[in-house]
């Protein structure tokens, strides 16, 4: 602030150093000192090791966006980018240097301002940060960490060895259902089904979309084996929504369908709602 009546300056404004302003191409950035910027990472760096004896994940910073000016507290990491979209991180940097040199301005976007510190993920943050790669009906489908955890919810409490064992796999197989766009089950799919059954070989498979609370993907397998007979198809549901399969073996084709259509029911006190296919055919 400036005294009118003396023209001297009274006071600063805690951000009155934070931009230089340039008359001649109109532009302002963020004034650093780099060395100084320099100094205090390396210092907060080595101090971490010595206390956690690791390598940090991340780093705590202030920054300064080049056209806004907004100054803004950010998390910026040191490793590659893992392309998860809202992970909480500003950015990425592949190394320490590279951490320095967003001190300067005109290099990025934003200017680094100021290092707080370093610090470690939590042990959740690091789940939801792996990639993982399994197939599908014959198609690679990729699932993160934190879209497996998001199916399961908090109440399974998915731990990192159940995320590598099965969870991971299973997220896979159900991102695969949900986007390939299998036919939900009707009439017309039905009867397409029953006239086929003749020419279905062992182990062939019919799969559809079927609607009871949820959306379910089912497949039906011809299995003819002697092993299970007098059972002949195997039936193997997933819900879309959440962590819910459903498994039998019939032993026709029509007894498997009218179970999906009867909503998997198995209780004695609830009434079917269709006794045969051929009534849910003739019903309008």
């Amino acid at each position: 602030m400036v005294n009118p009546n003396t023209k001297g300056f009274d006071h600063f404004t805690d951000e009155a150093f934070y931009y230089g302003w340039c008359e001649n191409c109109g532009l302002g950035v963020a004034l650093t000192d780099k060395e100084e910027i320099r100094n205090e990472i390396l210092e907060k760096y080595h101090r971490f090791k010595k206390e956690n004896a690791c390598e940090p994940h991340y780093a705590n910073c202030r920054i300064v966006q080049r056209d806004s000016g907004q100054v803004k507290d950010v998390r910026i990491m040191l490793s590659p980018d893992t392309g998860m979209a809202d992970d909480g991180i500003f950015f990425y940097c592949h190394t320490l240097e590279r951490l320095i040199g967003l001190s300067v301005p005109g290099r990025e976007s934003f200017t680094l301002t100021e290092c707080f510190g370093f610090a470690l993920l939590t042990d959740r943050e690091k789940m939801e940060r792996q990639v993982f790669k399994h197939e599908a009906d014959g198609k690679p489908v990729i699932v993160t960490g934190r879209e497996v955890l998001l199916f399961y919810g908090e109440h399974y409490g998915i731990r990192p060895e159940e995320l590598k064992q099965y969870a991971t796999e299973y997220c896979c197989h159900i991102k695969h259902y949900r986007e390939y766009g299998y036919p939900l089950l009707d009439r017309s799919l039905m009867k397409k089904m029953l006239e086929e059954e003749e020419r279905i070989t062992k182990g062939e498979t019919r799969s559809f979309t079927l609607r009871i609370h949820f959306p379910w993907h089912v497949k039906i397998t011809k299995e003819d084996n002697p092993e299970y007979a007098p059972y002949r198809y195997a039936l193997n549901a997933y819900c879309l929504d959440n962590p819910q399969c459903f498994n039998r073996r019939y032993t026709t084709l029509e007894k498997a369908l009218l179970h999906c259509l009867n909503g998997f029911n198995e209780n004695a006190a609830i009434k079917d709602r269709y006794r045969s296919i051929g009534e849910y055919l003739l019903q309008k």
